[in-house]
């Protein structure tokens, strides 16, 4: 059974899932049942698996969880189904459509025959002049389009790790060494709001048993305009002083193709298994770092503090 700080983090993860869900929905509200942009409907299933994930979690330590409507889908209309077609049935579709119109413009442009009346008397020895019949414009062929290449979801492969929490440490007395906005990106908010560090533990996973820190993150898109995530452990790293790196173990939650709107915030957990020597009484790293690399709009950020010096 974890301890209270470990489910009061998951009550707060679902809680920002149910918020994402909520903006979602209201974007395909106003798509239409029918309509609904791919990636939109893909950040709606992400939502909901990981509402699944983080309920199935908190009810197996026996905490009390409310049902809310918007945790499961309703089923679509059988004419929003029938809508809803793959994207590359809707290009060739429309291509279809285009050659057909192209056709029938090239047909009406064909001058009509005229009407020749028979002559009274015509004579033998006259030749008949036979009209040169006008060419036919035939319809210029036009290539089909290639399909829309659509981003995808790739959830979270693995469900989170129990972590069990030792030492919380204050996060306003972070030093924060380096921001770095990305060279042409412009926010419409303040740049320091697009991430920061909302806890930062010491502790142990229990499938190994050994030490483990946990970060944790808010990511708010400071643009005035929707961006679509692309979001893994790549960017994250924990490193000491003396250039020694900690081992990432998870990462949540990973998102590919989910719009977050303007103003929106997407909360993030790693855990990463401390290296020796990063703790106790003979401890050989002075400083540990949380950096941050290639997350636009940030091309660096990075912030610092001491290792502790904890007995063992």
């Amino acid at each position: 059974m974890p301890d209270q700080t470990t489910i009061d983090e998951y009550l707060g993860l679902l809680r920002s899932h149910r918020r994402t869900l909520h903006q979602l929905l209201k974007q395909e509200a106003l798509s239409g049942e029918a309509f609904v942009p791919p990636a939109v409907a893909n950040g709606i299933e992400d939502a909901r698996a990981e509402i699944a994930r983080v309920k199935a979690a908190l009810r197996g330590w026996g905490v009390a969880v409310d049902d809310e409507p918007a945790d499961t889908p309703t089923p679509a209309s059988p004419a929003a189904r029938a809508l809803r077609l793959p994207a590359a049935a809707w290009l060739a579709l429309g291509a279809a459509i285009m050659l057909l119109l192209i056709g029938a413009l090239a047909l009406a442009r064909q001058p009509a025959a005229a009407t020749q009346p028979t002559p009274a008397a015509i004579p033998t020895n006259a030749p008949t002049a036979i009209p040169t019949p006008a060419p036919t414009a035939a319809p210029t062929a036009l290539p089909t389009p290639a399909p829309t290449a659509v981003p995808t979801l790739e959830p979270t492969a693995v469900p989170a790790p129990v972590f069990v929490l030792r030492y919380p440490f204050n996060v306003a007395a972070l030093e924060l060494v380096e921001l770095v906005p990305e060279p042409g990106v412009a926010t419409s908010q303040p740049f320091t709001d697009t991430l920061r560090v909302t806890a930062v533990g010491l502790g142990e996973l229990t499938d190994t048993g050994k030490p483990a820190w946990n970060i944790r993150f808010t990511f708010t898109n400071t643009r005035d305009q929707p961006v679509v995530l692309d979001l893994d452990g790549r960017f994250f790293a924990l490193v000491d002083d003396q250039g020694r790196a900690a081992e990432q173990a998870y990462f949540c939650c990973a998102a590919k193709g989910v719009v977050l709107g303007a103003g929106q915030s997407r909360d993030l957990q790693l855990f990463f298994r401390s290296p020796d020597g990063w703790f106790g009484k003979g401890i050989s790293a002075r400083t540990i770092t949380i950096q941050v690399s290639g997350l636009l709009p940030i091309a660096r950020a990075a912030w610092r503090f001491p290792a502790p010096a904890t007995a063992n």
